[in-house]
């Protein structure tokens, strides 16, 4: 048997459809229903929590689905093997993170559900709930801002705050994974060498470790920074040419970086 559950909150969102939700989610207010205030007390003292959410608007008869909105070409998964919102039980897990606390209002970021939708738990976020380097399918975005965006937001969540080396990353980033596709596959190994912000958000988004296997080498250096990509079969060295302004898609590869593609085996 399973118990009654009571909602405890509800979700204020300027999104209305789930299909207008962006990937990496959105800021929204957390409305906790006053009878639960007390259990809000000291959670400004955690960064990030999990939302347990109920998606009201979501099918329950649906047990494979292709992730469309990530790319059409993906093959089908069991909804248990994947994200999707329609599942037989529609129950959502969210990482978000706290911004701020204004009484029984908790205004987070990167939140992934509608105006409306109902909150059935809220749970502190603990280091002990990272798996750096998991082992899990890649869905690949079929459009470059996709795959731009999921290599950025990596990147960021690992190295915390924007600056250019993390912009820099991402586009090195960027143009190794046309190359490679997944950018975390255990055969992939990466050689960063530059600065500490750099080779942090290399990590972030390859989720290459220094050992345990090693995937990721670094040396420290002002010179012009660089990334090797090695698999067995390709290597691929990028070099900054420092000569652009910015590291976004709008400004072209070539004038960024120096390529050098080297088939190896």
């Amino acid at each position: 048997m399973i118990p009654e559950i009571h909602q405890i909150g509800v979700v204020r969102s300027s999104i209305h459809e789930p299909g207008d939700i962006p990937r990496g989610g959105t800021d929204a207010v957390i409305e906790v229903d006053p009878a639960y205030a007390d259990a809000l007390l000291r959670i400004e003292e955690h960064s990030h929590l999990w939302l347990l959410m109920w998606f009201h608007q979501a099918s329950r008869d649906v047990l494979r689905v292709t992730p469309v909105k990530i790319n059409p070409d993906l093959p089908e998964y069991g909804v248990f093997g994947a994200r999707a919102f329609k599942r037989p039980n529609p129950i959502a897990l969210t990482r978000v993170r706290l911004e701020k606390v204004e009484g029984a209002r908790l205004h987070v970021s990167g939140c992934d559900a509608i105006d409306g939708t109902p909150v059935l738990d809220i749970k502190a976020y603990h280091e002990g709930d990272c798996v750096f380097s998991p082992r899990a399918p890649y869905f690949r975005p079929a459009s470059p801002e996709g795959r731009w965006s999921l290599i950025y937001r990596r990147a960021l969540g690992h190295h915390q705050e924007p600056c250019e080396d993390v912009m820099r990353a991402t586009r090195m980033a960027f143009i190794a994974e046309e190359t490679f596709g997944s950018l975390t596959v255990p055969e992939l190994t990466v050689r960063v060498e530059g600065s500490l912000c750099l080779v942090d958000a290399i990590q972030g988004i390859t989720r290459a470790r220094f050992a345990n296997p090693r995937r990721l080498f670094f040396t420290e250096r002002s010179g012009p920074p660089a990334t090797i990509w090695e698999t067995p079969a390709m290597r691929v060295a990028i070099t900054d040419r420092g000569t652009a302004p910015s590291y976004g898609l709008d400004v072209a590869a070539e004038d960024l970086f120096e390529v050098k593609l080297e088939p190896l085996g």
